[in-house]
């Protein structure tokens, strides 16, 4: 397990090879700050959370997926965005109030989830994500 908890300030992590070992959980508590995560996809986690107050929170799912992944960002006044891979398998659902969406090409939405190609097409390992946003802006880009 991965936890991190910052109040303020400016962090990056990346995971620029595979983990050799799988990680049960990747969660991070940000309060007004700013994150920038790469190449999650290698960190080898099963399941992600993240809790986010303000700021700006970018997570970039590079990499190779091993297996299926699971990934619950909840967030008030932040921006999240997500950059995830054309060949990575993602399927994203969003929860907003009086949030903002912006989902770049590459996304196709589907019964109320946005779907990459690979996973409009089948492909598996599967990426889910579950995004709360309350306040906040979600952009969706390829990579």
């Amino acid at each position: 397990q991965l936890r991190i908890r910052q109040g303020a300030g400016k962090s990056v992590f990346d995971f620029s090879s595979p983990n050799p070992q799988s990680m049960s959980l990747l969660a991070m508590d940000a309060g007004a700050m700013s994150v920038e995560m790469k190449n999650l996809a290698n960190a080898g986690f099963d399941e992600m959370r993240v809790n986010g107050g303000a700021g700006e929170l970018n997570f970039d799912f590079g990499g190779v997926l091993q297996r299926d992944a699971s990934v619950r960002i909840n967030s008030g006044m932040a921006a999240v965005n997500l950059r995830i891979p054309g060949s990575t398998a993602a399927k994203i659902s969003v929860e907003r109030r009086l949030g903002s969406l912006d989902a770049g090409e590459g996304f196709m939405k589907q019964d109320g989830v946005y779907l990459t190609g690979a996973a409009v097409n089948g492909s598996t390992p599967l990426l889910t994500i579950h995004v709360d946003l309350s306040l906040g802006a979600l952009s969706l880009k390829s990579l």
